[in-house]
């Protein structure tokens, strides 16, 4: 008799996942002598989005063959496929005018693709007609490699003058599952920030409520009416000439400009970031902050995805 899959976890399922056209194919990766209730395969993917689950139950098939989900199991070489998930929307994002940024591909898969953003480049359109952002760069990929098909969707966001690693999902029902994945803390991000002086703390929790500066447009402060804002720094290296720390960031809340007013608030600014204090200005306006590490595990398939980046001024520092 083959065993079954627990429903406590204790075996964890995994797939291989593809997309075809408007289908979603998962093959299990499984011993032979294993079965996998559908029920537990689609609940193991779209439990957090009932209307999805839904749907699927009542869209799928089995080896080519129309199957009822609730009395049905599926073995090692056996081919769920799931019709009509990916239907193009609607609302394309445009491709970009003028393509001049080369886009790096960090990750990518049949549902998401991970970027490396350099500084100085906007994520999305800040009003009609605006198609200079990374959205728009990465449509016109999409578009210029015989996929127009595919939407780019940002997971995350990133202000213009961080770069590093930011996430893309390539349709509205990857985006769904990966918004849902964020809003439970599934997705961890780390960041690198290149910030003046050395803090008191080698290793601290930043906990300060963060609203709007109401005396300077797209600035933001610690207020005490603000919302919950918690920032983990560690200083990893230290640069004694300049004095200029790099701090390794993790965000348990994820306010705009967090990480840029929690440092200028306990008075060490993120090196160039002037707007929140630096003494110190790049011509090109960026500032020293980089997304560096995003991991996950991947909504369809399973499996663990981990992606690092280093930006170049880290690999200059000694580590403390």
């Amino acid at each position: 008799m083959n065993k079954k899959i627990k429903k406590d976890g204790s075996d964890f399922l995994r797939f291989d996942a593809s997309r075809r056209g408007e289908k979603l194919v998962l093959k299990p990766r499984i011993d032979i002598s294993t079965e996998i209730a559908i029920s537990e395969v689609l609940a193991s993917i779209f439990s957090r989005t009932p209307k999805l689950l839904e749907f699927a139950q009542k869209n799928l098939s089995v080896n080519g063959a129309r199957r009822d989900f609730r009395n049905c199991s599926i073995t090692k070489n056996d081919v769920i496929e799931i019709e009509n998930l990916y239907k193009p929307s609607k609302n394309l994002i445009p491709p970009a005018a003028d393509i001049h940024t080369k886009l790096q591909i960090a990750y990518e898969d049949d549902f998401i693709i991970i970027l490396d953003k350099p500084a100085g480049i906007k994520i999305h359109a800040d009003s009609e007609g605006d198609t200079d952002a990374l959205s728009n760069i990465l449509q016109s990929h999409f578009i210029n490699t015989n996929r127009p098909f595919l939407e780019a969707r940002h997971v995350h966001r990133l202000d213009i003058n961080t770069s590093g690693l930011i996430i893309y999902a390539k349709d509205h029902l990857s985006l769904s599952l990966l918004d849902n994945m964020m809003a439970n803390d599934q997705i961890h991000r780390k960041y690198l920030a290149k910030i003046q002086g050395k803090p008191s703390k080698s290793e601290a929790v930043l906990n300060y409520p963060i609203g709007r500066d109401r005396h300077i447009a797209n600035k933001y402060r610690v207020s005490a009416t603000g919302k919950p804002a918690i920032t983990y720094y560690k200083i990893i290296s230290y640069d004694l000439k300049r004095r200029q720390s790099v701090a390794e960031v993790s965000l348990k809340t994820g306010r705009t400009h967090q990480i840029r007013v929690h440092f200028s608030h306990i008075g060490h600014p993120i090196v160039g970031d002037s707007l929140y204090g630096s003494s110190v200005e790049f011509k090109s306006g960026a500032f020293l902050l980089h997304s560096c590490y995003v991991s996950f595990t991947h909504p369809y398939t399973k499996k663990s995805v981990e992606i690092f980046s280093t930006p170049g001024f880290f690999k200059f520092y000694k580590h403390i």
